[in-house]
């Protein structure tokens, strides 16, 4: 059994690729934009419609009506004619959630007072190393400066 050149198969993968493009290209054809779906469903009196779903021959979208209902809209892939309405049932996310007048709702107030410090919060910098100073990895004698002394210079040790 011999394997095909690497020319052959990569002749075989455009080919692949250009018979799903002209598939697609085929079954496109006859269909309309999803703007053009959005367009007759604004056209038809509805609002809020944010996207279309291309499934089969009908665009599908959710859409708000006059009077504020959720509903389905199906609109004809070939045509641009809607095809059906549906009112969205109750249910997990498929209401917009109108938005409540408040009722007298009052903020609870907290009647604490902070007690008074014990001592001064402020802690000056430490006068050793003048800030903006460049840090030296060695000691004035002239050894390395240990590993905890890096970050605590007045450490035990340091």
């Amino acid at each position: 059994m011999s394997r095909p050149a690497a020319s052959t198969r990569i002749a075989g993968v455009f080919a692949a690729i250009g018979l799903c493009l002209a598939l697609t290209q085929a079954h496109a054809a006859g269909t309309i934009t999803p703007k053009a779906a959005l367009r007759a469903i604004v056209a038809a009196g509805y609002s809020g419609a944010g996207g279309v779903t291309l499934s089969g021959n009908y665009y599908f979208s959710t859409a708000l009506t006059s009077k504020g209902k959720k509903v389905r809209i199906s609109v004809d892939s070939h045509s641009g004619v809607i095809a059906a309405v549906e009112p969205v049932r109750r249910g997990s996310g498929s209401l917009t959630p109108q938005p409540r007048a408040a009722r007298g709702y009052q903020s609870p107030t907290i009647n604490a007072v902070m007690p008074p410090l014990m001592f001064d919060p402020y802690v000056p910098p430490d006068d050793t190393k003048p800030i903006g100073a460049p840090y030296t990895p060695f000691t004035r004698s002239g050894r390395p400066v240990p590993p905890l002394c890096q970050y605590n210079p007045n450490g035990p040790g340091c």
